[in-house]
């Protein structure tokens, strides 16, 4: 690994991917720095090209000022299996800009390697020690995320490993002039450590080979893909960002409908259905399409149900014999047994409620999907703000719903005070059961999973 572009006297981006480096394990011998006269930076061995490393590199890091890129890129031949530039500066800055792209890919070209950018963060890939920002885990996972930006990409990342994504590998293309999202896509499809696939699009170059890579993960794997730039205002900021030209709105739902693939609006859902598929992509669930949804007050289960049918979800009434058994169980006096089930689950309830309910309704009809709905901030407007009955009902819930995939949507969270919201997200990246702070988002993440359910069975592969 090398990295050209750190700084003997201050700092910068090659300084900060440095260290980022050495805090994930990197070591003298196998990260160097690339610079004219400094033998060393920040505790790096440095050397003035790439050709001064024995031997070459796997992956050079640029983060030279744009104008210099081409004549160091052109100046690794031989040397470098893969560049990767960093800088802006190019295409998505104008005229100017793009003709130092097209300088940077006749340099490319003449040093006959695979470039990644320009104007991108890179690559994140735990197994590998390859890391773009400080403290991220080298926890590997099954999620792999290709993303035409950088800051996004490092938001997917940290926000995505609280929730408790944990990837394979996050890309970030940048302008994309070499390696490009269908040809990622092509790879992943085939990457026996990917099992899971988002991608942030702003308006690919190879958008053909795109729609084909969609069309070989499906049923395969699932891809779920959050385009950006949609509106006219958008549409002005991507171009600004990476010199794309942004796609219509139609299109991606037409790509979506003829590939399978899942197409969400917005990062949360983006995250939130990742997370969905992480646990249950490959997990038998019972058959059907029904969803059960339990959990306290009367006017959170009626938007919990409008939020399932938004999201094109089935509440299929409980049976009588199951009905009348719940009501004798003492449930249902002033509220519904039916579907939503209304049970006070809170912090007067007793541990074992939602025991006394998902056993019953889950014996006599077998769902294929629960959402548990849970209000927060009862534990501390009405009780002590003891939440360990909350965490121990996190715990115990893949054992209450055996075969179904469980959700939970903890309402109010963002009110919790102190630790609380870590706490509870802890509870549930534990006990690996996806935790959403609202309705609509667990119900989208819901039907997401339900979408590549009937994809599988459409390939004619087992769910």
């Amino acid at each position: 690994m090398a990295v050209a572009g750190a700084s003997a006297t201050k700092q910068g981006f090659g300084n900060r991917f440095l260290q980022a480096y050495r805090t994930a394990g990197w070591t003298d011998g196998t990260l160097f720095a690339i610079h004219p006269t400094a033998d060393r930076i920040d505790g790096v061995p440095a050397v003035p090209s790439v050709a001064d490393i024995p031997g070459g590199v796997d992956y050079l890091l640029v983060t030279v000022p744009a104008a210099q890129a081409p004549a160091l890129v052109a100046g690794t031949a031989g040397a470098a299996r893969f560049v990767q530039v960093v800088s802006g500066g190019f295409g998505e800055t104008g005229a100017g800009g793009a003709d130092r792209e097209r300088e940077l890919l006749d340099a490319l070209r003449s040093a006959k390697t695979r470039l990644l950018g320009p104007n991108c963060l890179g690559t994140y890939a735990p197994r590998g020690r390859q890391v773009f920002t400080f403290g991220q885990s080298l926890e590997p996972g099954p999620v792999s995320v290709l993303s035409q930006s950088g800051g996004l990409a490092g938001d997917i990342t940290t926000a995505g490993g609280r929730r408790g994504i944990r990837f394979a590998r996050v890309v970030s293309l940048g302008n994309g002039i070499d390696v490009a999202p269908g040809e990622l896509l092509e790879w992943l499809v085939d990457d026996p450590e990917t099992e899971v696939v988002g991608a942030y699009l702003e308006g690919p170059r190879d958008g053909a080979r795109l729609v084909r890579a969609l069309r070989r993960a499906a049923g395969r794997k699932p891809v779920v893909l959050l385009p950006g730039g949609l509106s006219r205002q958008g549409a002005e900021a991507v171009a600004s960002h990476t010199g794309s030209l942004a796609g219509d709105d139609r299109l991606w739902d037409a790509i979506a409908a003829g590939t399978g693939a899942i197409r969400v609006s917005t990062l949360e859902d983006f995250l939130g259905v990742l997370r969905m598929l992480q646990v249950y992509a490959h997990r038998p669930a019972p058959a059907g399409s029904d969803v059960l949804v339990v959990g306290p007050g009367g006017g959170a289960s009626v938007l919990a149900t409008d939020a399932c049918d938004r999201a094109g979800l089935t509440l299929a009434p409980i049976v009588a014999a199951t009905r009348q058994a719940l009501r004798e169980n003492g449930f249902g006096a002033g509220t519904s047994v039916s579907n939503p089930v209304e049970v006070p689950i809170g912090p007067a309830s007793a541990p074992d409620l939602a025991a006394r309910v998902l056993g019953p309704v889950l014996a006599g009809q077998p769902y294929p999907d629960v959402l548990l709905h849970v209000n927060v901030q009862s534990y501390f407007s009405y009780g002590t703000g003891d939440l360990t009955p909350l965490v121990d009902l996190l715990g115990r819930l893949p054992e209450l719903a055996g075969p179904a995939r469980v959700t939970v949507a903890a309402r109010n969270l963002d009110t919790a005070p102190g630790d609380a919201a870590d706490r509870i997200g802890a509870a549930a990246v534990a006990a690996g059961v996806p935790l959403f702070g609202t309705l609509d988002a667990a119900a989208t993440a819901i039907a997401a999973v339900k979408r590549w359910t009937r994809s599988q069975a459409t390939e004619g592969r087992p769910a």
